[in-house]
Formats: C-alpha cells, sequence, structure tokens
C-alpha cells in the first residue's frame, strides 16, 4: 500500500536534492492524525468569553471583585482561516470556503501555534472534542461595521490543530514547491489506495 509515510518519504528524499530542509516524521505523524489539511489563510482571530461567568461574578462584593483573575473569563480564542487548497479531508470540498480553529488561551500566548492575520499557512487539523457543558455560556466577540456584536459559539463547528505548533507550517517562498508537492502526493494516494 502506497501510505502516506512512504509520500512523505520520497518527498524527503526530493527535499535534499533541492537542498531544502524537511521534518519528515513530522509531516508524516501530523498526516496520519489529521481528518483535514489545508493551506489558508488566517482572516479572523476572535476572542471567546465565558459571559455567563462574567454575569455571575458582577454581582459579587467589591472585595470579591478584586480577587478575580480576569483571564478566567476568557475560553480561548476562534480562528477563521479561508481555505485556499485542500489537501486532505473526510468530509465535502473546503476550498474557497472558511474553516473555524478553536486555540485556547494558553496556546495562544504561550507555545501553541503560530496562526497571524493575513498569513498564509499549512495546517495539520482535526474536528475538536469537547465535553457537554465545556462551552456554556460562551459567546464570540467580533466588530460589525464598527459596532460590537456577539454571538454564541458554537464548538461543533470548529477543529483543532493537530501537534500544537508543529501543525502550522507557514508558507514562504523556500517551501512553497515542497508544499505544493506534497498535496499532489496526497492527492494519488487518496485517488489510489491500493497502489504498491
Amino acid at each position: 500500500m502506497f501510505t502516506i509515510r512512504v509520500i512523505i518519504t520520497l518527498l524527503f528524499v526530493c527535499s535534499l536534492c533541492f537542498g531544502q530542509s524537511f521534518n519528515e516524521q513530522k509531516w508524516s505523524t501530523l498526516a496520519e492524525k489529521s481528518g483535514l489539511i489545508i493551506v489558508g489563510t488566517v482572516e479572523e482571530i476572535l476572542p471567546i468569553i465565558r459571559r455567563d461567568k462574567m454575569i455571575a461574578d458582577s454581582k459579587k462584593s467589591p472585595e470579591e471583585l478584586r480577587t478575580l483573575n480576569y483571564n478566567d473569563f476568557f475560553a480561548g480564542y476562534m480562528i477563521r482561516v479561508r481555505v485556499g487548497r485542500q489537501i486532505k479531508s473526510d468530509s465535502h470540498p473546503l476550498s474557497g470556503t472558511v474553516v473555524n480553529i478553536f486555540i485556547t488561551r494558553n496556546e495562544y500566548t504561550g507555545h501553541g501555534p503560530t496562526l497571524i492575520k493575513g498569513e498564509k499557512s499549512l495546517m495539520f487539523l482535526t474536528a475538536l472534542k469537547y465535553k457537554e457543558d465545556e462551552f456554556k455560556g460562551t459567546t464570540i466577540s467580533q466588530s460589525v461595521a464598527g459596532k460590537k456584536k456577539e454571538e454564541k459559539f458554537n464548538p461543533s463547528l470548529c477543529h483543532i490543530v493537530i501537534g500544537g505548533a508543529r501543525g502550522v507550517e507557514r508558507v514562504t517562498t523556500k517551501n512553497s514547491n515542497l508544499i505544493q508537492q506534497f498535496a499532489q502526493e496526497m492527492k494519488k494516494a487518496v485517488a489510489s489506495p491500493n497502489r504498491k
């Protein structure tokens, strides 16, 4: 069987021929674990707010309010990414549409994936798994036509990045050809699953 690992190995050899650095182990592992692989551009980064917690805490006494950690009001961020190319997907075609990615507050401010507005990246994703009440009362805060607007956050429409920071590879002039090769080989593997 012409597996993803074989594809990545071939690309690794090609990258050496062209003098490009390429982490075979990283991409092969990420590709096998991902339900969705895309090349996309970050359009929006929206905070997810625990509105119910803010309302409950607003009823506390002035003494209690002084001890609050306001970071507790943030559940994380929703990153809206415009799909330029879909390399792998377990669902319907997504090219040209928007994919939502959930990132925790700690990931966004720490060592998580680097997603910057306007940047194009190769992304290894999977569907967000969550507990039933994990995002109860959360909303997305955004600005529409200069006015603040909030809408209910729907975690069932979100993905997460596989492998943390390793799951996002910014597209550059140095790696764009390699990403193109990766996409072509992935397409061949899907079209010919029994190829030897």
